[in-house]
């Protein structure tokens, strides 16, 4: 009889989880932006550590997203008692920044490069090894001057205030005066 209880107990606790695990977090792009900061600041030196830093920051996000509070902990637990397929949220792909240690397809790196949002870290680190060719949408901008011949203005000069021409100056007739004007 406490196993019906436990079991009707963490029925929603499975279905909070799953929920979890099928996330699309690689998709969302507030998720992409802060894990890139968090994984250019990480000192995660083998793929597991780097793993559960992802990890971590998934729960963290998952947990400010929804309201609910997610552990990692708590979910790797949950998947271990529940081994329903279920891959863990960390390997559909590998998240923007991290290295893979398998060799990868050249050209489809060369894209993955030019596709994601370098830190401010990583940036300087290019400025300052002088590669700056690497940074994506980084355009040249030459030292000399346009050679080419400067086109001629076809604009007529602003008058000035007090170059007024004959035309534009008020007539007696326009500011209401009919008659001769007596100034004695």
């Amino acid at each position: 009889m406490s196993e019906s209880l436990s079991t009707k107990s963490l029925e929603p606790e499975s279905s909070f989880f799953n929920e979890f695990s099928s996330y699309k977090f690689f998709e969302d792009p507030a998720f992409q932006e802060g894990l890139q900061s968090i994984i250019s600041s990480s000192q995660a030196s083998s793929a597991e550590e780097l793993e559960n830093v992802i990890g971590r920051a998934k729960a963290f996000y998952f947990t400010r997203a929804t309201g609910r509070t997610v552990t990692w902990e708590e979910y790797l637990k949950w998947a271990k008692r529940h081994p329903s397929g279920l891959e863990l949220p960390s390997t559909p792909g590998d998240p923007p920044g991290a290295d893979s240690t398998a060799p990868a397809d050249q050209g489809n790196q060369e894209t993955q490069d030019s596709e994601r949002v370098l830190s401010f870290q990583e940036i300087t680190d290019l400025i300052r090894t002088g590669q700056t060719h690497l940074i994506p949408n980084n355009k040249v901008i030459p030292d000399a001057l346009n050679p080419a011949e400067p086109s001629t203005s076809t604009a007529p000069a602003k008058k000035k205030p007090w170059e007024r021409d004959s035309d534009d100056s008020p007539s007696a007739a326009s500011i209401g005066m009919t008659g001769p004007v007596d100034l004695t």
